[in-house]
């Protein structure tokens, strides 16, 4: 039956007269003798089609005009438009076997045009090779044997979606495709593949091609009806924008609608936006944040020799000349030119006529540096390749080129089956860019964060308002016994804004119940950082005053350090915080995140930034401010005992340094339980801060209101000598 439909056609062909789209290209090399090969190209109509058949013209120039390839054979490329039509393909490639006698055809573009014309070749034995039918079908070589493809296959492409689902832990997905042999095989590989690595298809729908947005909103509304949130999307441009129409009429497309979807190769191109109707700038608006992918693009010295020569051409003579290559499956139209180009050299060389069976194996063996990479091909005569995965984002954003949407932010390898992103925290989601606008999969699952009526919170809570109700008390006592010597060595303003330092720390913890918004983000870290820097600031004031008097003063004259004299390195000291509180706050807040856990059952809710350098340089300073108390009080340990603090300073410093290490450790390494590592941090805030307040306050209190014997003035200059005298020669 498929001989005879093949012979009607064949008679058919016969009486076509068909209009080649691309003239023989001259060569300025003089070469004797011709190969002859066939080009079909959906030029009909399509941009792409046309850019395609005009880059082959200008690789056929560039063959022609190579002596050590073909030296003494020209190449004459007889293309025609083959409609995107399969019927049309296979008249238009029983017209160039048959009628131009070629001995190679390249293309055509679509893959239900390639498995039609691919018995076809295979009948009269002429290789095949393809640069855009990506469709996986057309690797089983017991239907298409004498089928090449330079693109690769789609099966390539569905395993790079299922990565890139995978490393956004998206477990549950849509998909809405095209019925025909590229929609369907492409969704198919992604049907497949899912449930080996757990990911759930909450819907799979398909569409005719060509059908207008107006037709396609039933399937999209069971998309919606689904429940999935990421949508994958499997069809050619035209058809993709009529699939976002829809789904931009049902508020499914855009900032705060919830959904994001992933476009195919076909499908992630600028041309998307360039129609030129109403909707461009709709859509413009409405789709950045989308995940695309795209086979590698041109690249090399051969692509760069090509484009030398592309950028010399008339664009009335050749479509899209002296501009960019938007078309992602261009350049693999060069790389199939320069197989069969390769694989006739090595024929021709050898004395063997590059045509049939011959040409078919010489193909095989081919390998050769193109300007998509390596060409070669495996058992099934695919092309093993990489994806690049592309990014809708606002043309404005980082710097971005007007109006140019899609850009490559990552790439997927084929041979480890891994997708690695250049800068993952400069991606631009639906509602922005950074992980905090990281968009979720639909599945239901519990948003986990610490509630207020949790009996967490409310152990903590509890404690955290007796620790508050002692550092009250504590101020009292400091304000009540402020004329005994006991305060007034250790300096009671300083003393005073030490405890309110505490207080800020553990005010702070009440900032880590509920769930986090904006606000409660950043006053976790004002409150945290500031009370830590009011604490060890009053600490280094305060120690230095006693490091000015004693150890700078070694003969210990009389000198008076007033508390307004140290006011202004108090300023300057929490000032440096401040500043770099505010910075952090203005150019990249803490923001509410959500993370999947291990298991996968709930997202923690928490707080996060996409920029470490802030919390590093607090961190950092907060350090320093330690370090450089320890110094002072290090080099003031022989000092009179009623102001010597050096034991106590250290002490606490150690203390608040072995806790945090140990709560951050332990935090760590249970990061995935948000209520283990919020314990941890209280344990650590908490402890730490009682600790510093025992060691560094806690004796003068015993002293003020219990041991007051030793409540006693340190004695007469000349006595301090004595004490200083009789420390140093211990």
């Amino acid at each position: 039956m498929r001989t005879a439909s093949l012979l009607f056609v064949a008679l058919c062909a016969s009486l076509l007269v068909a209009t080649s789209v691309g003239q023989p290209v001259a060569s300025a090399v003089n070469k004797t003798q011709t190969l002859v090969w066939g080009g079909l190209f959906p030029t009909s109509g399509r941009i792409a089609g046309q850019i395609r058949e005009a880059v082959s013209r200008v690789t056929v120039e560039l063959l022609n005009n190579q002596t050590d390839i073909l030296p003494n054979h020209r190449i004459q490329l007889i293309s025609f438009d083959d409609g995107s039509n399969q019927n049309t393909a296979l008249i238009r490639a029983l017209d160039l076997i048959q009628s131009r006698n070629v001995s190679a055809i390249l293309g055509p573009a679509s893959s239900s045009s390639s498995q039609t014309v691919a018995p076809v070749c295979n009948a009269f034995s002429v290789p095949q090779i393809s640069y855009s039918s990506s469709n996986p079908s057309l690797s089983d070589k017991t239907l298409y044997p004498w089928f090449f493809r330079t693109c690769p296959s789609d099966a390539l492409q569905g395993a790079a979606w299922v990565s890139v689902l995978r490393h956004f832990k998206w477990e549950a997905v849509a998909v809405i495709s095209t019925s025909d042999a590229y929609g369907s095989g492409a969704s198919n590989v992604l049907l497949n593949l899912a449930p080996t690595f757990n990911i759930s298809v909450l819907r799979s729908t398909q569409f005719s091609v060509n059908t207008p947005a107006t037709g396609i909103v039933s399937n999209v509304r069971s998309l919606r009806d689904s429940g999935a949130k990421i949508i994958v999307i499997a069809a050619v441009f035209a058809d993709a924008r009529n699939v976002l129409r829809a789904a931009y009429d049902e508020g499914m497309l855009g900032p705060k609608t919830g959904y994001t979807w992933i476009l195919s190769e076909a499908a992630a191109v600028e041309t998307l936006f360039r129609a030129g109707d109403e909707w461009d700038a709709k859509l413009k608006a409405a789709l950045p944040g989308a995940i695309g992918t795209r086979p590698v693009y041109g690249s090399g010295p051969l692509w760069d020799q090509f484009l030398s020569v592309w950028n010399t051409k008339n664009a009335s003579e050749y479509t899209g000349a002296r501009a960019p290559i938007t078309d992602g499956y261009a350049p693999y139209v060069i790389d199939g030119l320069y197989a069969f180009a390769y694989a006739a050299d090595a024929l021709i060389r050898n004395g063997t006529t590059p045509r049939g069976t011959a040409f078919f194996n010489a193909l095989k063996a081919v390998s050769f540096t193109g300007v998509t990479g390596t060409v070669r091909f495996d058992k099934n005569l695919d092309r093993p390749s990489d994806y690049e995965i592309l990014n809708c984002a606002p043309d404005t954003y980082e710097g971005g080129t007007a109006n140019t949407f899609w850009r490559t932010v990552g790439r997927w390898s084929g041979t480890t089956n891994d997708v690695t992103f250049t800068d993952e925290s400069k991606l631009w989601w639906p509602n922005g860019a950074g992980a905090a606008n990281l968009p979720v999969d639909g599945l239901a699952r519990e948003r986990y964060f610490i509630r207020w009526d949790s009996p967490y919170a409310i152990v903590v809570a509890i404690i955290t308002a007796l620790l508050l109700a002692l550092m009250i008390f504590t101020i009292v006592v400091i304000v009540l016994k402020r004329d005994t010597p006991v305060m007034r060595h250790a300096s009671v303003s300083f003393l005073i804004t030490m405890v309110i330092g505490f207080m800020l720390l553990y005010v702070s913890q009440f900032f880590w119940f509920a769930d986090p918004t904006l606000a409660l983000c950043n006053l976790r870290v004002w409150f945290g950082f500031m009370g830590y820097v009011l604490a060890y600031g009053s600490l280094l004031g305060k120690t230095f005053r006693i490091y000015r008097i004693f150890s700078a003063n070694k003969k210990l004259v009389r000198t008076v350090i007033t508390d307004a004299q140290l006011v202004p390195y108090i300023i300057v000291i929490t000032g440096v915080q401040l500043v770099i509180l505010i910075l952090w706050v203005s150019l990249n807040p803490f923001t509410p995140i959500e993370n999947l856990n291990g298991a996968k059952t709930l997202y923690n809710r928490g707080c996060g930034t996409d920029a470490i350098v802030w919390p590093a340089l607090s961190l950092a300073y907060c350090g320093v401010l330690a370090l450089a108390t320890v110094f002072l009080s290090f080099n003031t340990r022989k000092v009179p005992a009623s102001f010597r603090e050096t034991f106590w300073i250290n002490n606490a410093s150690f203390v608040i340094l072995f806790i945090a290490a140990v709560a951050v450790a332990v935090g760590i390494l249970i990061a995935d339980n948000l209520l283990g590592s919020y314990v941890m941090a209280t344990i650590g805030l908490l402890v730490g801060t009682t600790a510093a307040w025992g060691l560094l306050l806690g004796p003068k209190l015993y002293i003020a209101i219990i041991d007051t014997a030793k409540n006693v003035q340190a004695g007469t200059m000349s006595k301090m000598r004595s004490e200083m005298t009789t420390s140093t020669s211990e």
